[in-house]
């Protein structure tokens, strides 16, 4: 290098943190759910969701699909985890119509059929993510893209999975503590403010919304 070169400084590499909110309600919420009884619930009610998905994508049971619910049915991207929620959420809004679709599109080897504990199950589902979903369509938004926003996304994120306790969720009471370990561990930084997290904080600071009315009043630590 000579002594007129420049020396260019690269900005620290920052994760994606919607990449990351993925990973805690995919591989992380079902790291967590293979080692409860609900797994198989769990497996049972989201192979029941997939018959209908995949029907859905033949033109002639489309048609059948739309004629009975009045719509087509949103087909989940396996790279976006919010198509998943926002899929099984449309079902369940169309859930008293559900096994009369099954009437129509089973075939003989395939005798599908939602049971109330199925559609209980996809309501806690749906009630367990939701803050996640919620946080990740925040994030991933044209509108409010800044730095300055995930601080308080994050903590906003975990006092509402925190009210979940509260909830009488039957099958799912028990994921709801899982994945507020997994957001303190991936997120690390931002949870306990460290030094690393600095830019964020001043990010935050400075943004007119937030300010420091973001700021935890007590020690952000996880609950077990």
């Amino acid at each position: 290098m000579n002594e007129g070169d420049q020396i260019m400084l690269l900005p620290h590499h920052l994760r994606y943190a919607s990449h990351t909110l993925n990973l805690i309600a995919t591989s992380d919420f079902m790291k967590a759910i293979k080692s409860l009884p609900v797994n198989r619930l769990h497996v049972a009610a989201i192979e029941k969701c997939n018959f209908l998905w995949n029907m859905s994508r033949r033109p002639k049971s489309a048609e059948v699909i739309k004629s009975i619910l009045g719509c087509s049915l949103i087909y989940p991207c396996p790279t976006k985890w919010n198509s998943l929620f926002d899929s099984i959420s449309q079902l369940l809004i169309n859930k008293a119509k559900l096994n009369i679709l099954f009437e129509h599109l089973n075939t003989i080897n395939t005798s599908y059929v939602f049971k109330d504990f199925d559609i209980e199950y996809l309501d806690g589902f749906v009630i367990l993510l939701k803050p996640i979903a919620c946080a990740l369509d925040y994030l991933q938004g044209q509108i409010n893209c800044y730095y300055g926003v995930l601080l308080p996304t994050l903590f906003s994120l975990k006092h509402r999975l925190e009210l979940l306790k509260e909830k009488q969720l039957r099958h799912l009471s028990s994921m709801i503590s899982p994945l507020i370990l997994s957001l303190f561990n991936r997120f690390n930084c931002f949870s306990n403010l460290t030094p690393e997290a600095n830019h964020a904080i001043l990010a935050t600071c400075f943004h007119p919304t937030f300010k420091l009315r973001w700021f935890p009043k007590t020690p952000n630590t996880p609950n077990t």
